[in-house]
C-alpha cells in the first residue's frame, strides 16, 4: 500500500500533529475524571 493510500475504512494516513492532538486530548480528560472523583468523595 502506497503512503497516503485510503485504507479499506476510508482513512489516509494520521499526521504526528493529530495524534499528538489526540493523546493531550485523551490525557487532559483522564486527568480530569481524576480530579472530579478526587472531589466528588
Amino acid at each position: 500500500m502506497a503512503h497516503g493510500t485510503p485504507t479499506a475504512s476510508g482513512h489516509g494516513q494520521a499526521k504526528p500533529g493529530e495524534i499528538a492532538i489526540g493523546v493531550i486530548i485523551g490525557r487532559t480528560s483522564e486527568f480530569f475524571d481524576f480530579f472530579v472523583y478526587a472531589i466528588a468523595r
